[in-house]
C-alpha cells in the first residue's frame, strides 16, 4: 500500500508513469510498429516555424479596419519578447478583438524553436478552450495557417480533440485515414504537434481516476499549453489550478500561456510574466460605452416596451443576450408581434440544434441578421459585432465579454452595452439568481462596483476588472479546492471527497439528449443508429457508431429531465423527436418547445 504523500509531485509521478504504461499498451494493441515509426516520421518531417504566422497573415487579403494597427502592434510586442526559459507561465492579457488567437499562436511557435534549440526536445503545444461553440472556429484558422505554408494539416501535425470529434486519423496526403480502432486510439492520445481542445479534456486529463482521461498526461508534460478565455475557470478552482499548474511548470517543464480580456487572479500579477502592456492596449480603446440600468428590475414585458421604439426607429445592429432560454424566447416571441422584419431576426440558445445554431452564426457574421437574441453562449470567442448589447444582469467578467461582442473592429466610441436586470414575472427573481446562485458573491461584486455609474468608458474597464478580481479573491472560498487538494497529498482516487470527485462544470440538474430529425440527413442517421443496434457485438456496435458519432450530434440538443418539460418518451437508448413529431416538440426558430417553468439553458 502506497504511503501518504503529501506533495503534488508524488501523484504526477505515478499519472506519468501510469499514463506511459497505458498509452504503449495501447499503441501496442491498435497501431503497428511501422506504422507508428510512420507517425512519428511525418511529425518530424516538418519544421513548424515562428514565422508561419506572420507570412500567413501577410498572404490575407483583409478588408482593413481601424483597429487593425493596434492588432499588429499587439502582435509585434508579443514576438519582440526576450524568453528566459526558466520562465514557465505568461499572459496575453488583450481586449477583445485584437488577435490573440494568432498571436498566442505564433509565441508558442516562437517558444517552441527555443525550447528545441536550447533543450534538445521539441514541445507540443496544446491550445485549449472552454466552449466548443467557438473551438472548430479557431481550429480551422490553424489549418489555414499551415497551408498557407504549405503543410497539409494531417493529423499528426494538427489534431483536434473532444467528445464529438469525428474519429479520422488522417496521416499521410491524399491516403485514407486508420481504421476506426487504430483511429480512436491515436486521437484519445493526442499524437500529433498541435492539439486543439477543451478544458474538458485537459483538465480531466490532470485531475482524474480514468484510464481513458489519464493515458495522455505524459502529452501535457513538457508541452506548451495556451489556456484561452482562462477566465471560464470556476473560482471556487483557483487555488487548485495555481498548484497544479505551478507544479507542472516547476517540476515537469510545462509551459503555460494564459489568455484573455479578464484575466483572473488565479495567479498574481508578480507569479506571470506578462508578454504585453496591457494597459496601453486598454486605454488606447474607447469602442464601446457601458451603462448599467440595474437600480429597479423589468420583466420581458416591461423590457420589450423600454428597448423596442429604438430597434424600430433605428437602422443599428442590436444583439440581446439573455441568462435563461425562458426569458430569450418570450422576448424573441414578442419581439416578431412588434411589426419588425422577420428577415432581419434571428435567434440561438443551446435548444436550436447545433448544425442550426452554426449556420445561424454564420448569417450574424455576414451581416445578413441586424437583430440577434441569444443566451450567454455568444459571449466567448465567437466573431460577430453589433453597434448596440444589451445583456441581463450577469457577473462582470461576463458582461465584458459580452462587451466583446460589440464594435470589435472599432477604435472610437460608437458601441454602447446596456446592462438590465430582468426578473420572473410569475416569481419576481431577477432572472440572474437563476443561473448564477451559487455564485452570488459574483452578482453582489459586480452591482456593488457598477452601482452608482451611469456610462464606463471602455478604456476603464481594466481598472473595472482588477477591481473585480480583487474582490473576488478577497471574498470566495477555497474549500472545494483544498478537497481536491487534500485527495492529491493521500492519493485518494476513488474514496470520500477523492480525485473522481472533481467536475470543472457541475451541472444543477440532470439532463437528457435528445435527438431531433429535422431534415434528411437527420432522418438517414436515425436509420443507420437503427441498424447498428442490431448488431450484437458491443465493440462493433461502437465502432460503428463512432463512425457517425460527429454528425450525430449534430441533430443532438440537452434538455432538463423534468415530468413537466414534455419530453417525447424514454427508451434504453437516446430518445429522439420523429420528423412527423416536430410540431409538436419542436420550433423551427426557437428551438425545442419546453413547458412549466423556468428553463435556464
Amino acid at each position: 500500500m502506497l504511503r501518504q504523500c503529501n506533495t503534488l509531485f508524488h501523484y504526477f509521478i505515478v499519472h506519468l508513469i501510469y499514463s506511459l504504461l497505458l498509452n504503449a499498451d495501447k499503441n501496442e494493441v491498435a497501431v503497428s510498429k511501422e506504422d507508428r515509426e510512420e507517425i512519428a516520421g511525418a511529425r518530424r518531417r516538418y519544421n513548424l516555424t515562428p514565422d508561419f504566422v506572420s507570412l500567413y497573415k501577410e498572404k490575407q487579403n483583409w478588408e482593413r479596419k481601424d483597429i487593425d494597427s493596434l492588432r499588429e502592434e499587439a502582435f509585434q510586442e508579443v514576438l519582440r519578447r526576450e524568453i528566459e526559459l526558466n520562465e514557465k507561465i505568461y499572459s496575453i492579457n488583450l481586449p477583445t478583438g485584437l488577435g490573440k488567437t494568432l498571436t498566442s499562436l505564433a509565441f508558442a511557435l516562437k517558444l517552441r524553436q527555443r525550447v528545441g534549440e536550447e533543450k534538445g526536445y521539441t514541445p507540443r503545444i496544446i491550445y485549449s478552450l472552454p466552449f466548443l461553440s467557438i473551438i472548430d472556429q479557431n481550429f480551422s484558422v490553424f489549418e489555414d495557417v499551415l497551408r498557407e505554408n504549405g503543410i497539409e494539416p494531417i493529423s499528426p501535425i494538427l489534431l483536434k480533440h473532444h467528445h464529438l470529434t469525428d474519429v479520422n486519423y488522417r496521416w499521410k496526403e491524399g491516403e485514407e485515414d486508420f481504421e476506426f480502432d487504430a483511429s480512436n486510439i491515436l486521437i484519445e492520445g493526442w499524437n500529433s504537434e498541435i492539439v486543439v481542445t477543451t478544458f474538458i479534456q485537459l483538465f480531466h486529463t490532470l485531475i482524474s481516476n480514468k484510464n481513458r482521461s489519464i493515458r495522455k498526461f505524459h502529452r501535457i508534460a513538457g508541452s506548451i499549453v495556451i489556456l484561452d478565455e482562462v477566465q471560464a475557470i470556476p473560482h471556487k478552482y483557483w487555488l487548485l489550478m495555481h498548484e497544479v499548474i505551478q507544479v507542472l511548470a516547476e517540476k515537469f517543464n510545462t509551459y503555460f500561456i494564459f489568455v484573455t480580456a479578464t484575466e483572473p487572479l488565479i495567479f498574481k500579477r508578480e507569479e506571470v510574466r506578462s508578454l504585453v502592456n496591457r494597459d496601453k492596449y486598454f486605454r488606447k480603446l474607447n469602442r464601446v460605452t457601458l451603462k448599467p440600468f440595474i437600480s429597479d428590475t423589468k420583466t420581458v414585458g416591461e423590457f420589450v416596451d423600454w428597448a423596442i421604439p429604438e430597434v424600430l426607429e433605428s437602422d443599428k445592429r442590436f444583439l440581446f443576450i439573455f441568462n435563461t432560454i425562458s426569458s430569450a424566447k418570450e422576448f424573441y416571441d414578442l419581439l416578431k408581434s412588434s411589426g419588425l422584419n422577420q428577415e432581419e431576426m434571428t435567434y440561438l440558445s443551446t435548444h436550436v440544434i447545433p448544425k442550426e445554431r452554426l449556420r445561424r452564426i454564420a448569417k450574424i457574421r455576414n451581416g445578413k441578421k441586424r437583430i440577434a437574441v441569444t443566451t450567454q453562449l455568444v459571449e466567448a470567442g465567437i466573431d460577430i459585432d453589433f453597434e448596440v448589447v444589451y445583456r441581463d444582469f450577469a457577473p462582470l467578467d461576463s458582461i465584458n465579454q459580452s462587451a466583446g461582442r460589440c464594435n470589435r473592429n472599432g477604435l472610437s466610441l460608437g458601441g454602447e452595452i446596456r446592462v438590465v436586470r430582468l426578473k420572473d414575472e410569475k416569481t419576481g427573481r431577477d432572472y440572474s439568481s437563476y443561473i448564477y446562485n451559487k455564485d452570488s458573491i459574483l452578482l453582489e461584486r459586480t452591482k456593488k462596483i457598477l452601482s452608482g455609474k451611469k456610462e464606463i468608458s471602455e478604456s476603464e474597464f481594466l481598472d473595472l476588472v482588477d477591481e473585480y478580481y480583487k474582490l473576488i479573491a478577497d471574498a470566495k472560498s477555497d474549500q472545494k479546492s483544498r478537497e481536491i487538494l487534500e485527495a492529491f497529498y493521500k492519493l485518494n482516487y476513488d474514496g470520500d471527497k477523492g480525485i473522481w470527485s472533481f467536475r470543472l462544470i457541475e451541472e444543477d440538474y440532470e439532463k437528457v439528449d435528445i435527438f431531433v430529425q429535422l431534415d434528411n440527413e437527420a432522418i438517414a442517421l436515425w436509420n443507420k443508429l437503427l441498424e447498428i443496434r442490431e448488431k450484437r457485438n458491443f465493440f462493433e456496435r461502437k465502432n460503428e457508431f463512432g463512425k457517425i458519432k460527429a454528425k450525430f450530434y449534430e441533430y443532438v440538443i440537452s434538455v432538463p429531465r423534468r415530468p413537466n418539460l414534455n419530453l417525447p418518451a424514454l427508451d434504453e437508448g437516446i430518445p429522439f423527436v420523429s420528423h412527423s413529431q416536430l410540431n409538436e416538440y419542436y420550433d423551427l426558430e426557437t428551438g425545442y418547445k419546453l413547458k412549466g417553468g423556468v428553463v435556464i439553458w
